[in-house]
C-alpha cells in the first residue's frame, strides 16, 4: 500500500518539538536535575534512532507489485504456394495473367507470365481458391479470353468431358500445390468471372 504523505509536515513538526523538549531538558542550567554525560549520550542516541525510524516510515513508500505489461504480437498469416503449367489453343502462348481468387473472401493474388509455359503464385494465405488465366493485351489489360482450372481439365479434356465448373484449390500452410493448370479455354463465354484486377 502506498503511504499518504499529506501528514508528513505534522510528523516533522512533532519531531522538532519533541527534540526541542528533550534538548531543553538536557541542557537547562540552574537548579534543575543534573544529567550525567552518559545519560545525555544515551538520550541523544535514542532520539536519533527514533527520528530515523519515523523518517523511514514517513518517506519510504511501499511499492506494490503490478501485473506485467503485455504487448500484442503481430501474427503473420500462414501461406502456401500454387504452381502449374500454362497452355493456349494456338501454336504460341500469349502473355497471361494468372489469378487465384479466394472463393470466400473474393481476395485475389496474381502473377503475369509473358514468355514461359510455367507459373507460380507464392505467399498465398491458406484457404480455398479458383485459378484462372486471362489473356493480356499489349497495354496490360485483359481480353475476354480466359482459361480456368476446371473439372474439364481434371477429366482429361476429352470429348466426354463436359463439366466446365471451376475446381476448388486448397492452399495449405507451408505447402506447394502443384498441377493447377488453367487450361480450359473451351468453356462457354461468361463461365469464368472477369479479371478482378481490372
Amino acid at each position: 500500500m502506498t503511504r499518504d504523505h499529506r501528514h508528513l509536515p505534522l510528523i516533522i513538526i512533532s519531531l522538532v518539538l519533541a527534540g526541542s523538549s528533550i534538548m531543553c531538558s538536557i541542557f537547562t542550567m540552574g537548579n534543575s536535575q543534573k544529567v550525567s554525560p552518559g545519560e545525555k549520550s544515551a538520550t541523544i542516541t535514542s532520539l536519533q534512532l527514533t527520528v530515523a525510524k519515523l523518517e523511514k516510515q514517513a518517506i519510504t513508500p511501499t511499492i506494490e507489485p503490478t501485473d506485467p505489461i503485455t504487448f500484442p504480437t503481430m501474427v503473420k498469416p500462414e501461406t502456401g504456394n500454387i504452381s502449374g503449367t500454362l497452355s493456349y489453343p494456338s501454336e504460341q502462348i500469349p502473355p497471361l495473367r494468372i489469378v487465384a481468387i479466394n472463393i470466400k473472401t473474393g481476395e485475389y493474388y496474381a502473377t503475369e507470365v509473358t514468355d514461359n509455359n510455367l507459373y507460380g503464385l507464392d505467399g498465398i494465405p491458406t484457404g480455398t481458391y479458383h485459378v484462372i488465366a486471362y489473356q493480356l493485351t499489349e497495354s496490360g489489360t485483359t481480353m475476354n479470353m480466359a482459361g480456368g482450372y476446371t473439372k474439364y481439365v481434371t477429366c482429361g479434356m476429352s470429348v466426354e468431358c463436359t463439366d466446365h465448373s471451376l475446381v476448388d484449390v486448397a492452399v495449405e500452410a507451408g505447402k506447394l500445390t502443384t498441377g493447377i493448370d488453367p487450361a480450359d479455354w473451351y468453356a462457354p463465354q461468361g463461365t469464368f468471372p472477369p479479371d478482378p484486377s481490372q
